[in-house]
């Protein structure tokens, strides 16, 4: 995925379906069918190898230990495809902000469900190490709601009016969705 590119496909929680599966989802199912039919096939052979090597005696045993260990396995690898698909998008100015000036991040949403979407976002309060705060007040998010025809993207900006007493520091806070679950961003600005 693209920086300050927000993926909303698999993400509705209004009730629609979705049609289309993100690319964690489709990595995840393709591992799975490859390691059913591969592992478990290897796993026959070498059952059938050992069978024909000590003739009477079938190792379901050994065979069982390393099809836990490949189940083990696969549910470690979809873990990490899950994680990698819920990462946070990074959001940022093209440069430091001054203090008294408007941090502007431009980005865009991509609807890539088969449904129109739409959706309105907010930003909590943007929080630096210790103790530094701008109020999400001080965040402007136009549009304030989009709609995003299946397919298409739209633009979104995001302007961050930094206080003049604002101490230098890298500030963040999360933008989200309350219309679509799981569309959320990290809003990083570096004041300095």
């Amino acid at each position: 995925m693209q920086p300050g590119f927000i993926d909303i496909s698999a993400r509705r929680s209004d009730g629609g379906d979705v049609t289309e599966l993100g690319i964690a989802e489709r990595a995840a199912a393709v591992l799975r069918d490859e390691l059913a039919t591969g592992a478990l096939a290897n796993i026959d052979h070498a059952v059938r190898m050992w069978s024909a090597r000590e003739p009477g005696v079938y190792h379901v045993e050994a065979a069982r230990r390393v099809l836990s260990d490949i189940e083990s396995f696969v549910e470690g690898v979809l873990d990490v495809l899950v994680a990698a698909g819920n990462a946070l998008s990074d959001l940022h100015p093209a440069g430091w902000a001054s203090p008294g000036s408007v941090a502007q991040i431009c980005t865009r949403l991509a609807n890539e469900t088969r449904q129109p979407v739409e959706a309105a976002f907010a930003c909590t309060d943007l929080i630096a190490p210790p103790n530094k705060v701008i109020r999400a007040e001080r965040v402007r998010v136009s549009p304030l709601r989009v709609q995003i025809p299946p397919g298409e993207t739209v633009n979104l900006a995001i302007a961050v009016l930094v206080p003049e007493n604002a101490s230098p520091g890298i500030y963040q806070a999360l933008l989200q969705s309350p219309d679509i679950a799981g569309l959320r961003a990290l809003v990083t600005v570096p004041v300095g």
